[in-house]
């Protein structure tokens, strides 16, 4: 393997190889003599721009290891996505790149120095509901880290601006694409805002986990376990004890409530943490608090170490616990559409009452003559801020 160094970064390198892609379509327009998809792959990570080698006529092509495959990105901010377009290379200065899809790597669940084989499924567009499945593609990546304290304060602070150049319009396009999709989510639209609306509303499966945590803070649910001299363990219900104090506390000297409200900011924090690394998947796992301090502490001496994972391991449990959450999801959900059903007939009834009362059909707009103004114009001062803040929490 031949890697190719490209970015400024100084905290971590990211060694990522692109091996294969899978089941992409056939984007040339002359199929029907038996072309096929001329396939590349542009990487965008931060200030790092590079491209594979073009695998001729072949729409599940195979990056050979002698050939321009591999790559070392230099990180200046851990949390940054890396961005793989997929195109249909097409020659000459008037014919674009055909885009086919993308995929975005996100390398805060990487542990350094385990080498992960991971297939990633290609869409047409970042965010949508009715995104078109392009194909798959297959890497192989590996976090290397040389100062982890470094590395944890770099997490720390705001993540830079950076501007990358393209010497044609053809690699700015394809850059463009390979970070955003073929959808322009920029753009002012209303189809965006529902798009996005309706992106924000599948967040909302969230509050099924809130409701068990907040259950489980009411009933003195067992949370930690602690062990005694390294033999016996022992199950402690800390959130509720930590939150009984509080509001004790409260009761008594009311002043700490902006002091408790920042505190519970890294309990729940804490929480989340301890949860996510309580997964029966091993893969969905995060390094621990304990390892976090002990690398801001001991610096280069602590490194966050490597991890065998076996194969298959955790495969059965996971799957349980994944079938018993959406079990608890699909419940909560129908039983709040039947909620909804019965409230859209409730209003159905107050409807045609007031059909039958004649208050139904009176007429409440006026007209005015002045410019022929849309709504959605008219609308575009307040919509459009709105549009741009939820692209970025989506």
């Amino acid at each position: 393997r031949q890697y190719q160094y490209v970015g400024s970064g100084k905290v971590a390198r990211i060694f990522l190889e692109v091996l294969a892609c899978d089941n992409l379509p056939n984007m040339e327009a002359a199929h029907i003599f038996g072309n096929k998809t001329d396939a590349f792959v542009k990487i965008v990570y931060e200030d790092c721009i590079c491209q594979t080698i073009i695998i001729d006529d072949k729409n599940s092509p195979r990056f050979l290891p002698w050939t321009k495959r591999a790559f070392v990105l230099h990180t200046n901010y851990p949390s940054s996505v890396i961005n793989l377009g997929v195109f249909d290379y097409d020659p000459g200065l008037l014919n674009d790149h055909d885009y086919i899809g993308r995929a975005a790597v996100d390398v805060t669940n990487l542990r350094p120095g385990t080498e992960y084989m991971l297939n990633y499924s290609l869409f047409d567009t970042a965010m949508s509901n009715d995104r078109k499945h392009q194909g798959v593609i297959k890497i192989r990546i590996r976090v290397e880290i040389d100062d982890p304290r470094a590395y944890l304060l770099a997490s720390l602070t705001m993540p830079p601006t950076i501007y990358v150049n393209s010497n044609t319009s053809k690699d700015f396009d394809c850059v463009h694409q390979a970070c955003h999709g073929n959808y322009d989510l920029r753009k002012y639209s209303l189809g965006t805002i529902m798009m996005l609306l309706s992106e924000l509303a599948g967040l909302g499966r969230v509050t099924y986990y809130v409701k068990d945590f907040v259950a489980g803070l009411f009933f003195w649910r067992s949370t930690s376990k602690f062990s005694i001299f390294g033999k016996k363990k022992i199950s402690l219900p800390l959130n509720s004890i930590c939150a009984f104090i509080m509001a004790i506390k409260l009761v008594e000297k009311p002043t700490l409530l902006p002091t408790f409200c920042f505190f519970s900011l890294g309990w729940l924090l804490t929480v989340a943490m301890r949860l996510r690394n309580a997964h029966p998947n091993p893969w969905r796992r995060s390094p621990t608090i304990r390892d976090l301090f002990l690398v801001l502490i001991f610096g280069k001496t602590r490194q966050l170490s490597s991890e065998k994972i076996e194969i298959g391991e955790g495969a059965e449990e996971a799957q349980r616990y994944s079938q018993e959450w959406a079990d608890l999801i699909t419940n909560a959900e129908k039983k709040a559409a039947e909620q909804a059903a019965e409230i859209a007939k409730e209003q159905e009834e107050l409807y045609r009452e007031l059909e039958e009362g004649g208050g139904a059909n009176t007429e409440i707009a006026s007209s005015f003559n002045g410019p022929n103004l849309t709504p959605m114009a008219v609308a575009k001062k307040y919509l459009y801020p709105i549009q741009q803040t939820m692209i970025i929490v989506c």
